[in-house]
């Protein structure tokens, strides 16, 4: 299961002891996002090299970091659940990043561009085959093609879906459902940094 596989991966990041900064690796339209390389580091969960990616926000994230990111690991639960092929098009794992005096800095998450050695190419409304049309009709949303599209990008030539807004937009009881596994416990799925 994705839950237990990236806690997994999660603890082996915690135990890696420091990471690094490394460059900016992709930022949305508006600049209010950024994804910045952590370097990367050999799994034995996965038995392979996995890159790690911070992924910060300019503004505030409603209901807080901790919130969404609880909420993003009950959307790729649902996911798992529903529509499981997909599932290889998510980030390998996903948790929130706690610096030294304890705040949280944003969202760590598998680098997509393995520390810039792909780019990271956004989907547009036009790029009709490659909308993730199946998670729209699971959940019914996002309405728009304009707004399907921000979910998404082309890596080496695959679509690898990274950005969760649009998925997990709804009334609040809706979002409370999806993020509940996870909220009461989401420090099991951080990783406490020097950064």
């Amino acid at each position: 299961m994705y839950k237990d596989t990236n806690r997994k991966i999660l603890e082996e990041i915690n135990s890696l002891g420091y990471l690094e900064r490394g460059k900016i690796v992709g930022r949305n339209m508006h600049c209010t996002t950024s994804v910045t390389s952590l370097g990367s580091f050999y799994s034995k969960t996965l038995e392979k090299d996995l890159h790690i990616g911070l992924k910060e926000y300019k503004s505030s994230v409603g209901g807080g970091i901790d919130f969404l990111v609880a909420l993003e690991l009950g959307l790729v639960d649902k996911i798992e659940q529903e529509i499981p092929y997909v599932l290889e098009e998510f980030p390998l794992f996903h948790g929130i990043c706690i610096g030294k005096e304890g705040e949280t800095i944003g969202v760590i998450t598998e680098d997509f561009s393995k520390s810039g050695l792909y780019s990271v190419n956004s989907i547009n409304e036009g790029d009709k085959g490659f909308l993730p049309r199946e998670i729209q009709r699971l959940l019914g949303k996002p309405l728009y093609d304009k707004d399907l599209a921000t979910t998404c990008f082309i890596v080496d030539g695959k679509r690898r879906i990274g950005d969760f807004g649009e998925f997990t937009l709804g009334r609040s009881e809706e979002r409370e459902e999806l993020s509940k596994s996870y909220f009461y416990n989401i420090l099991e799925y951080s990783v406490k940094t020097n950064l």
